[in-house]
């Protein structure tokens, strides 16, 4: 009796045993084994197509930063303290041309320097603006055409073909008589020279200058010129050429090629 006791209670544990056994869903995982496992890493997340690679990033095939834009001297008419473009069209013979009839010389040789009688003589347009106090200093001899330079400030002047002057040439040009009296700055003086022709800076079509720089040390001025003047033999021909002016305590103007 006691034995048949015995066997039927472990026929009722092991019944309901299984019955929790079926009733669990087929993926669950006992406590103490999900406790165990560790949660998967999450996937990497791949960078937008349009996404620029972080800089530390950049790998060796990554192209080469921007290169740094050079800077470079403008040159040219940022570098001239004074840039003259002179030509036929400007010139006193053009003018003088215009005014009178008959042959005139291509250049005059020669600045005569002259008293100014106004009831006579007519200041010209070239290089008028030039002045000293309210009197310009290029006139011309309406009868004869001739042009000259005003005899209280100049002593004769000799025209000087500067393309032809040979390296290292110097000639002189005549004397300026105020030069101690501080009445024309000496950059304006030289200015007035190549502006009416005394120094004559091209052949036939005309001449661009550049004045590349200046000293005024112990009484002498001296202007240092870049220059290129077009003419015409068989052909249009360009000429590119140096030259310096000297402004001497003496008031001595001189021209020097380079």
């Amino acid at each position: 009796m006691q034995r048949a006791s015995v066997a039927l209670f472990l026929a009722l544990a092991c019944l309901s045993c299984r019955k929790a056994v079926e009733t669990r869903p087929p993926d669950a995982v006992p406590p103490s084994a999900a406790d165990a496992t560790e949660a998967p890493a999450p996937a990497p997340t791949a960078p937008a197509a349009d996404a620029a690679p972080a800089p530390d990033a950049a790998g060796p095939d990554a192209p080469p930063p921007p290169a740094t834009p050079e800077v470079v001297d403008a040159g040219g008419d940022a570098s001239c303290l004074l840039q003259l473009s002179l030509d036929q069209g400007s010139s006193y013979l053009q003018e003088v041309r215009g005014r009178l009839s008959g042959d005139l010389p291509d250049w005059v040789g020669a600045f005569p320097a002259l008293a100014v009688d106004p009831a006579q003589r007519q200041a010209l347009e070239t290089a008028n603006t030039i002045r000293i106090g309210d009197e310009p200093l290029l006139w011309w001899a309406s009868a004869s055409g001739q042009v000259f330079v005003d005899a209280r400030w100049f002593s004769d002047l000799v025209a000087v073909d500067v393309p032809r002057l040979s390296a290292g040439e110097r000639q002189v040009l005549g004397t300026f008589k105020g030069r101690g009296q501080n009445v024309l700055p000496p950059r304006t003086l030289v200015e007035f020279l190549l502006r009416a022709g005394v120094l004559q800076t091209f052949w036939h079509i005309g001449a661009e200058l550049c004045l590349t720089a200046e000293t005024d040390a112990d009484g002498t001025y001296r202007a240092i010129f870049d220059g290129a003047h077009s003419y015409f033999t068989s052909g249009e021909h360009r000429e590119e050429y140096r030259f310096a002016v000297t402004v001497g305590p003496d008031g001595e103007l001189a021209v020097e090629r380079l």
